[in-house]
């Protein structure tokens, strides 16, 4: 449902208003206030966000549609609430789209991808940059949304990440290359679908490392380094009280895959028909043994983790079901919950498991006993005309 909404905005008029189109490219051209793709603007002038862009309107009656031509930018000021004239609104957002030559938007690269599967290729999109300790984006509420955007940091060491704020993410890329135990990818990203993050440093603290809002990830791959040898080194952090995690690939994180912190007690965590792989702990849950919801994972391929689920001692009431379990220890810390309902815990290996782990292709093995059991993200489709019998 939510992705419904967010594509929405893409291509209809809001109610109360309309929505503003304008046209961006790495260099100017024509009359360069972007009102057409032949007058488009620069995106960034001396590393800062087009006055187009921060001083808009967006306390009238319009929304921003911007088409950002392909091509590769350098970014030193982040676009946040202080360089608007007025800030976005949920009502009237900052919508921003990738765009090819022709300043049409673009479609995605793989619209078939999973994120079971190596990462789609960005090389028809634009590329966003920065080189100094600041985060590209960091904007309060889902005012603004993004849309086949890729995103590079190779100095953002600050808690936070190169996407700090609880903005929209569909169909992009976001690479920190920066090293230190603070370092993330991304923050409090409410929304993100179809999308790729990863820390390729020797230190970090989490891929993806959310602290607000209600916060849903569907069909995302997030990446750490295996051979990092200091900080958290986690994929996901979270401390909401209800966030949902659905078709997700975690993988290659010496910490946590996933670290479930919130205190809440009514919290509803979900993870589901999800890849959680080849990290310390797969997933662990938060200290707090309070809870009146279960910390529900279902569907699951929850593989080659030195431990597959720690409950905390029951802290956080984790109810599993119809998972597959292949780890050094499959599951500790569980108290009087079961772990039995319909999990395999069979022997095995990644060649017998998925596709091609080895070049990250997590998708199940279609000669595996798993293919057709509804574990993980996604089957690896047969070729046309191979049986099993």
């Amino acid at each position: 449902m939510k992705q419904a909404i967010l594509l929405f905005l893409l291509s209809v008029q809001i109610a109360s208003g309309a929505i503003v189109e304008r046209w961006f490219a790495v260099s100017s051209a024509g009359a360069a206030d972007g009102t057409s793709h032949a007058n488009r603007a620069a995106l960034f002038s001396a590393g800062n966000w087009s006055t187009v862009i921060s001083g808009f309107n967006f306390a009238g009656s319009d929304s921003l549609k911007c088409y950002i031509e392909a091509g590769s930018y350098t970014c030193s000021q982040t676009l946040g609430a202080a360089i608007f004239s007025n800030v976005p609104t949920t009502g009237n957002p900052l919508i921003l789209v990738g765009a090819d030559s022709s300043g049409n938007a673009l479609t995605p690269p793989d619209p078939n991808w999973t994120s079971a599967q190596p990462a789609w290729s960005t090389a028809t999109l634009p590329t966003i940059a920065t080189t100094t300790n600041i985060p590209t984006i960091n904007l309060t509420g889902e005012v603004c949304f993004f849309y086949l955007i890729n995103f590079t940091a190779t100095s953002r060491t600050t808690t936070g990440g190169v996407v700090s704020s609880a903005t929209s993410l569909v169909w992009c890329q976001v690479t920190n290359s920066a090293s230190g135990t603070a370092v993330n990818a991304v923050g409090a990203v409410a929304n993100s679908i179809n999308s790729v993050y990863s820390c390729t440093a020797a230190s970090y603290d989490a891929v993806v490392n959310i602290t607000t809002g209600t916060t849903e990830y569907t069909n995302c791959r997030i990446v750490g380094n295996a051979s990092a040898s200091s900080g958290n080194r986690r994929g996901m952090t979270f401390v909401v009280a209800d966030p949902t995690v659905q078709r997700c690939t975690v993988i290659n994180n010496v910490g946590e895959g996933v670290l479930g912190n919130t205190a809440a007690a009514g919290s509803h965590v979900k993870i589901l028909e999800s890849v959680i792989a080849n990290n310390g702990t797969g997933l662990k849950t938060h200290s707090t043994a309070s809870q009146s919801t279960f910390f529900i994972t279902a569907n699951c391929m929850i593989t080659g983790n030195t431990t597959g689920i720690d409950g905390n001692s029951n802290a956080g009431r984790v109810l599993l079901s119809d998972n597959r379990l292949r780890n050094g220890t499959n599951t500790t810390g569980m108290g009087n919950l079961p772990t039995n309902l319909g999990n395999n815990t069979s022997a095995g290996s990644d060649a017998a498991d998925y596709a091609n782990a080895t070049n990250g292709d997590f998708r199940i093995r279609m000669t595996s006993s798993l293919w057709g059991k509804g574990f993980g993200v996604q089957d690896q489709p047969r070729p046309n005309g191979f049986f099993i019998q």
